[in-house]
């Protein structure tokens, strides 16, 4: 039995030698460069094929991510195989501003840690986001997750039979072909909100237990929605802006959407509140809503 198994693509700024004195004995690496930053205590398994991975994974009780790769599958095969996550939080977030590898990508996303999924979706006992960086808080952690016995688990989303539920529920309902169809998600499942000044709707939503549904907005891009909303439009804007629709608090405008493809549940514009469409989801199920 193996305590710390670590994960990550190596680069001598993820690896803090306190860090691996608090939960050392087994290390996991994605290249087997630069080995002179490794401690001579950890050893470097390289490329491991699945059933290898496997192996180690069930005999380790905490696979530890120092920050890359972001939202590889690696997190929840670990979880899968009865271990606790340690998950890398980043503050501030890390996005196209501030972070290299985003600077090209074509996302406005900021992204709160390694995993946001397993942060958002999971949690303890199974997930621990934390700051990698603080020996202090890597310490406690380390001493909680060893007064618990954390057994395996894997939502039910990323079985097949949850893929297959949520292609029966696309096939059942969505009509691709029709533009005139239901619209789904069910529009009676849709709750708007109006969000602080520089707050995206999908922070929005989260806090208050919902996710952000994007194809609802086309039903709420309307200046009498806004108005629904005790808000006051002094004037109307139409603008192709990832912020609209949305209510600009310099002037009191309402601010609609002109190009129904730069809707955006992840953008956020200070001085601006968005007005956001949530709803609610089936836990083990984020992709359906509790009726749908």
């Amino acid at each position: 039995m193996y305590f710390s198994f670590f994960y990550l693509k190596i680069s001598k700024n993820h690896l803090n030698p306190k860090v691996f004195c608090i939960v050392k004995l087994r290390f996991f690496l994605q290249s087997d460069d630069e080995q002179d930053y490794i401690p001579k205590y950890v050893k470097n398994h390289g490329y491991l094929r699945s059933p290898q991975l496997q192996k180690l994974l069930k005999q380790t009780k905490v696979f530890i991510g120092l920050g890359f790769p972001y939202e590889g599958p690696a997190p929840l095969e670990a979880i899968q195989s009865g271990c606790v996550f340690l998950n890398a939080k980043f503050d501030p977030p890390h996005d196209r501003v501030n972070t290299p590898f985003f600077k090209n990508k074509p996302t406005l996303r900021k992204v709160t840690s390694q995993h946001p999924y397993a942060e958002e979706f999971i949690g303890k006992p199974h997930v621990y986001t934390i700051d990698i960086t603080n020996t202090t808080v890597v310490e406690a952690a380390m001493q909680e997750i060893l007064q618990q016995q954390v057994n395996a688990y894997l939502p039910l989303e990323w079985t097949p039979e949850g893929m297959l539920e949520r292609v029966n529920t696309y096939v059942e309902h969505v009509d691709f072909c029709d533009i005139n169809a239901k619209p789904w998600p069910p529009l009676d499942q849709k709750q708007v909100f109006v969000s602080q000044s520089g707050q995206s709707c999908k922070d929005l939503c989260r806090s208050k237990g919902l996710v952000c549904e994007s194809s609802y907005f086309v039903n709420i891009n309307t200046a009498d929605q806004i108005k629904r909303l005790n808000l006051t439009c002094r004037k109307e804007e139409f603008a192709a802006a990832l912020h609209a629709p949305s209510y600009g608090h310099d002037g009191h405008t309402c601010i609609l959407q002109t190009h129904p493809l730069l809707f955006s549940c992840v953008y956020a514009k200070e001085g601006h509140s968005r007005i956001c469409p949530c709803r609610d989801f089936q836990q083990q199920q984020v992709a359906l809503c509790k009726k749908c």
